[in-house]
């Protein structure tokens, strides 16, 4: 992952934009039929630079999820939260589904 490489000098392959992150997530959310909310300061347009990408995800195959998203080029974190497990508190405030 190139979380902080200039986006001039990274490889074209490497995803430069949140919409295409969280696209790009999102497909990998559908083909295993679960469940995906894009939350935090990406959610509520209060997003910096540098700010990572907080997705939620319901998903009863959430650790191959979490292996395919550690594998997209980008140069966003991503953060995941596997809602099976854990509730985060104020998610429900500004949250967008996206799969």
């Amino acid at each position: 992952m190139y979380e902080y490489c200039d986006i001039a000098m990274c490889p074209a392959s490497v995803l430069t934009t949140v919409d295409e992150t969280v696209a790009a997530v999102a497909a990998i959310c559908r083909d295993h039929q679960s469940e995906a909310w894009l939350f935090g300061s990406q959610a509520r347009h209060e997003a910096h630079a540098g700010s990572d990408i907080d997705i939620a995800v319901r998903s009863d195959d959430f650790d191959a999820i979490e292996e395919l998203v550690d594998e997209i080029d980008t140069v966003f974190l991503i953060d995941l939260v596997d809602l099976n497990v854990t509730h985060k508190k104020g998610l429900e405030d500004a949250w967008i589904s996206i799969a």
